[in-house]
């Protein structure tokens, strides 16, 4: 059903919280301040579920607000409250770390968590505005080096994590690919039957190696996201964005996911997981896990239903390419 509430309602009738001032709506679709910050200007196109704005205040300091409203919490606003609670985490284990004087992994961050705000109908997420463009605009050598430069970074956080800020996040166990694995199937023959015969071989090929799932279990933090773009460089640091989909799992989701989003560049995608195979050579998990997961992402990417037909041949020949690695 369609909202029959505007956004410019929403906040007039049931936003009224201690710091933040939102009679005034710009375009219907921002606030026009958090405190001292005022509305400067949209980041992302106004048909999103979840509105991007950045904010600035006199001194010309910046924060970014991501704000969802909606009659129904619907998976934008999971993905949102996730985002806020990956933040406020790896926020806390940070400045813990660093209080403790523990070894720390430098030149590489998340933007600062500052707060979130929860109303009827509406999440709001702010949080520090960092410097820096796309690690797309670097030489491919230096993409790769900030990009594994990341993944270290995640696994530092995930092992030096407290119980309690892991019991904070989301956790994807071998019981989430092997119980989600036959719907994805059964989605990715409906929706592709001309190439059945690729999918059933991808499918039997999954099943056949799933039992590594049940011999290793050990769980890191993982992007779920993790792409070139959204790996910000600034000089000599690195700051890492888009921490909506972040749970705990196995390291090799994130360079599926990598691999898949990428492989419309296909000459690329082989010299990265080129790059990861000879950075991982020895690793346990790379060795049992890797390409039972990319072949996992591979018929995931076939059950989607918005992507551009040149999006969704790249998924198939990801897919026909994964089901030829060696075991």
């Amino acid at each position: 059903m369609k909202n029959q509430f505007t956004f410019f309602n929403l906040v007039k009738n049931q936003l009224s919280l201690r710091n933040l001032s939102s009679k005034k709506i710009i375009n219907t679709d921002y606030p026009e301040n958090f405190g001292e910050y005022i509305f400067y200007k949209s980041l992302l196109k106004n048909d999103a579920k979840t509105k991007v704005a950045l904010y600035k205040n006199k001194a010309g300091k910046q924060i970014i607000a991501k704000i969802w409203f909606g009659d129904r919490k619907d998976y934008a606003y999971y993905s949102l409250l996730n985002e806020a609670q990956t933040y406020k985490t790896i926020n806390t284990t940070l400045s813990r770390l660093k209080k403790n004087k523990r070894t720390y992994i430098k030149g590489i961050s998340i933007p600062k968590f500052i707060k979130s705000i929860e109303k009827k109908n509406l999440l709001i997420l702010l949080i520090e505005w960092v410097p820096g463009v796309s690690s797309e605009v670097l030489p491919e050598k230096k993409q790769f080096d900030a990009y594994f430069k990341v993944i270290e970074f995640l696994d530092y956080l995930g092992e030096n994590m407290t119980e309690n800020e892991k019991k904070t996040l989301t956790k994807r166990t071998w019981l989430y690919y092997i119980w989600f694995f036959p719907v994805l199937f059964l989605l990715s023959i409906i929706y592709n039957f001309d190439d059945v015969y690729t999918i059933v071989v991808g499918g039997i090929t999954f099943i056949s190696l799933a039992y590594r799932f049940i011999t290793y279990r050990k769980l890191t933090l993982v992007h779920r996201d993790l792409h070139f773009g959204n790996i910000l460089v600034y000089k000599s640091k690195i700051t890492l964005i888009d921490l909506q989909f972040c749970v705990f799992s196995y390291r090799v989701y994130d360079f599926a996911s990598t691999l898949r989003n990428l492989w419309v560049n296909e000459a690329k995608s082989r010299r990265l997981i080129t790059e990861i195979s000879k950075r991982y050579k020895q690793n346990k998990e790379v060795s049992l896990l890797l390409k039972p997961v990319l072949i996992f992402f591979a018929i995931h990417g076939l059950t989607a239903r918005d992507f551009s037909n040149k999006v969704m041949k790249s998924f198939k020949n990801f897919l026909t390419f994964n089901i030829t690695l060696p075991n």
